[in-house]
């Protein structure tokens, strides 16, 4: 392998590393915000929020991850 390019590599993932950490606040106040929209958007609607319409639907992933569980016989807790 590439030495320098494991170098650029490793350093822009402790780049990326430090981004999140420094703005992890924002980005869950962001991430729940949109989350709520989202479970809140009425099943049909259009929407013209770019980032909602983009995002998947959260109660079906739920209810499949809930279904799996139960059908598996797997024990969670949340």
């Amino acid at each position: 392998m590439n030495d320098e390019g494991d170098l650029r590599y490793k350093m822009l993932v402790l780049n990326e590393l430090y981004f999140v950490r420094s703005n992890a606040a924002r980005i869950e106040s962001v991430a729940k915000k949109l989350y709520e929209q989202k479970i809140n958007q009425k099943s049909g609607e259009v929407t013209k929020d770019h980032n909602l319409f983009l995002t998947l639907n959260f109660k079906r992933l739920e209810k499949l991850c809930e279904d799996f569980f139960v059908s598996d016989g797997a024990c969670h807790s949340q």
